[in-house]
């Protein structure tokens, strides 16, 4: 029996950013690259990345950076050394099917 503050459901209260798939967590021997990619789930669904993508879009003047049209926009980080504390210069408003294109292309140039 665990001691009283020490219930599973008081435990999960410390992580309260965390919304992916509590199975995938249980799994103790993940990879360094499953280990960021946990992480990297959680800080795209934190109020930090909610703040930061806002603040590229507006820098962005609401249009895409690649093509100039106003569509759906998303951040691009076109570096993840500084995930977390990115520069601004790191992140870059794309749309849905420029974001498509500007991954594939450095997908293609890391030999991914």
């Amino acid at each position: 029996m665990l001691p009283p503050g020490n219930s599973p459901a008081s435990q999960m209260a410390l992580w309260p950013d965390a919304s992916f798939d509590g199975n995938r967590t249980r799994n103790f021997r993940r990879s360094p690259q499953q280990q960021r990619a946990d992480y990297y789930a959680v800080y795209l669904n934190s109020q930090q990345w909610r703040c930061r993508r806002a603040e590229v879009i507006e820098r962005a003047k609401f249009v895409c950076a690649r093509c100039g049209k106003e569509r759906r926009l998303q951040v691009h980080h076109s570096s993840y050394v500084h995930l977390g504390d990115e520069y601004p210069a790191d992140l870059q408003a794309l749309c849905v099917s420029c974001h498509e294109i500007v991954t594939e292309q450095e997908r293609d140039r890391r030999g991914c």
